[in-house]
């Protein structure tokens, strides 16, 4: 007998229908919910909240519509539950989620329209950099020393006056523990042969003593490694190194025009001053300030 009841539990148990997960809220609902959100109570700004992070595309617009105000706290708590709304695993959901945040970030509510974006495109924080990257040469004495750090890398290049030269990496490894390694050849052919890898970053950061003539210096520090490759960054160098030269040739121009500047005033000191004296600081005047003139345009291209 008690097997027949339990099939019949069993049977009846089968018939009832499934409950839904999550039920929509009614209009009414979300109405007064929305309107929570500017209380002057945090308690229940923050249930008000919570109770629409949980509702479904039912409450996009009302939001959408409330976050047009001039009420920060309003503001804020509409992208905030947008934001939530678009973190769930509904995809439906999610696409229309982002989609009003997207329409208040075009919107004309600065305030919203600032908070929204945030959530969109939320700022790279400086963890999420890359690490920080640079190159530094130092030639002096015939001999050119690199120095590179290329995220969280770091290669020492050193090419002697004979043309030999060493490369020392320095590389975490599987744990993030330093690991460093040195190789050498008589010459790039010799390091080539004995250290491929090594070769190949000598050829890539060598590209950089080409900016610099003599003995001097040359530091380029990236915040975070450009997009720009290897040969983009290299004429970045030239141009760089070009504006500097022109600088330079601009400021000597500066001064020849002030020396000539400097004659013409000394002359018109003088009483018995005659026209063929003008004549060559006049020449002189002109040649000066043509060679300024082209001087800036390679400045100012």
């Amino acid at each position: 007998m008690w097997r027949s009841a339990l099939a019949a539990m069993f049977v009846v148990c089968l018939s009832l229908p499934v409950r839904a997960e999550e039920k929509a809220l009614d209009a009414e609902a979300v109405t007064k919910l929305v309107a929570q959100l500017g209380s002057t109570d945090a308690v229940v700004r923050e249930a008000a909240a919570e109770q629409l992070s949980k509702g479904g595309s039912e409450v996009i617009a009302p939001l959408v519509a409330a976050a047009d105000s001039t009420d920060l706290e309003v503001i804020s708590r509409c992208v905030g539950v947008l934001a939530e709304l678009r973190n769930r695993e509904d995809a439906e959901l999610k696409a229309a989620a982002t989609e009003a945040l997207q329409k208040l970030v075009d919107g004309r509510n600065r305030s919203a329209s600032r908070r929204a974006k945030l959530v969109l495109q939320p700022p790279v924080r400086a963890a999420q950099l890359t690490t920080r990257n640079r190159v530094q040469v130092h030639r002096a004495n015939n001999q050119t020393d690199i120095t590179a750090e290329e995220n969280g890398k770091k290669y020492e290049i050193t090419e002697k006056a004979s043309g030999e030269i060493t490369v020392k990496t320095t590389e975490p490894d599987a744990k993030g523990m330093p690991q460093t390694k040195e190789f050498s050849g008589k010459n790039a052919a010799d390091l080539k042969a004995k250290a491929p890898e090594a070769h190949a970053l000598y050829e890539k950061y060598e590209k950089y003593t080409k900016a610099i003539k003599g003995g001097a210096n040359l530091n380029i520090n990236f915040g975070a490694i450009p997009a720009a490759g290897p040969f983009q960054i290299q004429a970045q160098v030239g141009n760089l190194v070009d504006g500097r030269r022109a600088a330079l040739e601009l400021q000597k121009h500066r001064e020849t025009v002030q020396k000539t500047i400097d004659k013409l005033k000394a002359l018109t000191e003088k009483k018995d001053l005659k026209a063929e004296e003008l004549k060559p600081i006049l020449d002189e005047l002109e040649a000066a300030n043509q060679s300024l003139d082209e001087a800036a345009k390679k400045l100012n291209p």
